[in-house]
């Protein structure tokens, strides 16, 4: 992997997998053509729509979401996600 491809995927490996799927999730720095937007973090299956995750329209049921845009940094990815699995294993799901 070069140092560019480093400074926008976050090794993963350490984070909880998908609770509903088991996939592995991403983090991502958004940068489409140079421009900075942002990390996201996420399940790539639920990126992907895949139907497994039983969400028919993502964007319209936010606290549905297995994956999050915008945010501020790596660090805040991986907040995000282990509390989204934490919030399915205690059963706050919508």
């Amino acid at each position: 992997m070069s140092m560019i491809q480093e400074e926008f995927d976050a090794d993963t490996s350490q984070l909880p997998v998908c609770p509903v799927c088991g996939a592995i999730p991403f983090i991502h720095r958004d940068a489409p053509d140079g421009f900075y937007m942002g990390w996201s973090v996420g399940c790539p299956r639920f990126c992907m729509s895949d139907g497994i995750h039983g969400v028919n329209n993502p964007v319209a049921v936010k606290e549905s979401s297995y994956s999050e845009y915008g945010l501020d940094s790596r660090e805040e990815c991986e907040k995000w996600w282990k509390n989204r699995v934490k919030r399915y294993e205690t059963g706050e799901r919508p």
